[in-house]
């Protein structure tokens, strides 16, 4: 930068979007007058396209508290509980997205007022003031509506805290910053404790620890191993599907094979092929409103996170956060395309389409 050169900070809005973001204006000489570049600024966050389903949504100003329907329009924040009225319905629609309450069947609305604005509940009818926006905010997300106002908590003492629309801030201030946790059986069972109905493919990802967040992971090693990764990398697309007598079988979708408990030792957990028996069973129970715990039949203890972060064993069931573990759906389509059979078909398929390209080129030409 040179000393004739100023920059400073705007905040404008995308003529394509039309949604605010901030942006760093530089004004510097040049021959014949005055030079100006636009760029964007470090505060600025782009869109993120978040996948359509059921989510609780969390606040990461004060830990496990949710975004829930209150009496009448009005919306607000309390201690996660699992109530229906704590999971929304996020879905696509037009440019922005539509969040409908599971309880009460009504969508976040955007109240105008003077000087801004607040965060309500009412019937779904398709208006620019029940689209939303999700942008990047550190480990987060922030719920932008098309104005430019995001949704944030009042810093309030107490439990009783309160949801309001604000400017976006320029930091990664929490109380515009929200987690979504997917509820992994679309809010059928929405109490704690509760037997979770499981019957599709997940990334399973840990919500405690000292790599929180890290996803379950299936090595390529010799004999295979589950371990926590936060990069992305194959082996940690699982399939949960039910067995008999309420328990599950957690398949590692790419090479089929199965996650269990070690017959020699009370810690260790296995991935091998399918066989017979207990040590492969699992119970899912739901601990909060979007973590559930799994709990070997055989050995009686739950899966949870060990004590380096990395590696994944068994322990006593005494349900500490580090053994508690979030579900996120994967499309089916793009989960089919990463099993055995999936990967089988495209072959058959590619040799299929070679095969007759192969015979059309052969006929005389007429």
């Amino acid at each position: 930068m040179t000393a004739d050169t100023d920059v400073f900070e705007v905040e404008m809005e995308r003529k394509e979007e039309g949604v605010p973001d901030f942006y760093d204006v530089s004004l510097g000489s040049a021959p014949g007058g005055v030079a100006v570049s636009i760029e964007e600024s470090a505060h600025a966050s782009p869109d993120v396209k978040v996948m359509e389903g059921t989510y609780v949504i969390e606040s990461r100003l004060c830990s496990e508290t949710v975004l829930k329907a209150a009496a009448g329009w009005n919306v607000t924040v309390g201690t996660g509980t699992g109530e229906a009225r704590q999971a929304w319905d996020v879905a696509r629609f037009g440019r922005g997205y539509r969040l409908m309450n599971k309880a009460s069947g009504l969508v976040l609305h955007l109240k105008t007022c003077r000087g801004g604005g607040t965060a309500v509940q009412r019937e779904w009818d398709g208006s620019d003031a029940q689209l939303w926006r999700f942008r990047e905010f550190g480990p987060g997300h922030r719920l932008v509506h098309r104005n430019g106002l995001a949704l944030c908590v009042k810093k309030e003492s107490g439990a009783n805290r309160a949801v309001c629309m604000a400017t976006l801030s320029r930091d990664h201030s929490p109380e515009q910053n929200w987690i979504l946790r997917p509820v992994a059986d679309g809010g059928k069972h929405g109490n704690p404790n509760e037997p979770v109905v499981l019957d599709d493919t997940y990334t399973i990802v840990a919500s405690g620890g000292t790599v929180s967040s890290a996803k379950l992971s299936a090595t390529g090693s010799s004999p295979a191993l589950a371990v926590l990764s936060q990069a992305a990398a194959n082996g940690q697309h699982w399939l949960v599907r039910r067995v008999a007598d309420s328990h599950y079988q957690i398949v590692e979708s790419g090479t089929s094979r199965v996650l269990g408990a070690s017959p020699t030792s009370s810690e260790e957990v296995t991935l091998a092929v399918c066989s017979p028996g207990d040590a492969q069973l699992w119970e899912a129970q739901r601990r909060t409103a979007w973590t559930v715990t799994f709990t070997n039949k055989f050995s009686g203890r739950v899966l949870g996170v060990g004590a380096d972060g990395v590696a994944v064993a068994l322990f006593p069931a005494d349900f500490a956060q580090r053994h508690r573990w979030y579900l996120n759906p994967i499309p089916r389509n793009l989960a089919y395309w990463r099993t055995k059979e999936g990967i089988l078909a495209l072959i058959i398929g590619v040799v299929g389409l070679a095969v007759l390209i192969g015979f059309l080129s052969s006929l005389p030409a007429r």
